[in-house]
């Protein structure tokens, strides 16, 4: 974190990095009085997680084993609390949300979506996140039409190489290439589904392609991918 910019994994909330930095604070308390070893991030989660599993297990405190529709509900509340009460979850995937209806992705079905938690910033830092598999528009977008492996472009209405969000703005720098093996499966050519490896420059905000091509990552709304300008 910088009065300028934060960069974080998934998302910015302020509840789960109040707890990450009482955990920072404790943690040093706790090492000045004993002299003891660092406490690292793996016992940090599994403090985080030990609480969560007492709040999971209640969703099934009343709950019959015979009754399903009540089990249904039991574990889709399970589920939300699992993602939703570790902050170290939160900062690194995100929050969750129940799901109109289940999905497939990621290799198997799904009952809740990830939110869209950039819609309602309003902090002041730039924040920089990976994470959510935005793509580019792709040059020949027939070739790959309907094919989705990892859900929609959640960034799809905001141009590709576009800031989101309120405040100073959320700019996601995931541009999916992890699903490149699906381009080649395919024999496509690289980069047909919108993919590339980017890295963000500043103060410049140029997005470094791993091709060689630089982009302008524009402030919300200025630009979108037909008007940015490239080098390479």
């Amino acid at each position: 974190e910088r009065k300028d910019i934060t960069v974080v994994h998934a998302a910015i909330d302020p509840k789960s990095l109040k707890a990450l930095k009482d955990w920072d604070v404790e943690t040093a308390e706790v090492e000045e009085a004993k002299n003891s070893e660092p406490r690292g991030i793996l016992q940090a989660y599994s403090t985080f997680e030990s609480k969560v599993k007492k709040e999971m297990e209640a969703c099934y405190a009343c709950v019959k084993e015979e009754d399903e529709k009540a089990m249904i509900e039991a574990k889709i509340q399970a589920a939300l609390i699992e993602q939703n009460h570790n902050p170290i979850k939160v900062t690194s995937s995100g929050t969750e949300a129940r799901a109109k209806e289940k999905y497939f992705a990621g290799g198997k079905w799904r009952v809740l979506k990830r939110c869209q938690w950039w819609e309602d910033y309003t902090g002041e830092p730039l924040v920089v996140c990976g994470h959510y598999w935005r793509r580019f528009t792709p040059k020949d977008p027939k070739l790959v039409e309907g094919f989705l492996p990892s859900g929609a472009n959640p960034f799809a209405g905001d141009g590709d190489f576009v800031t989101t969000g309120g405040g100073g703005g959320v700019a996601c720098i995931d541009y999916s290439v992890g699903i490149r093996y699906e381009e080649r499966g395919k024999g496509w050519p690289t980069g047909a589904m919108g993919t590339g490896l980017a890295a963000l420059r500043m103060p410049e905000s140029t997005l470094m392609f791993e091709d060689g091509r630089v982009e302008k990552m524009a402030s919300g709304g200025t630009a979108d991918s037909s008007t940015s300008s490239s080098v390479g």
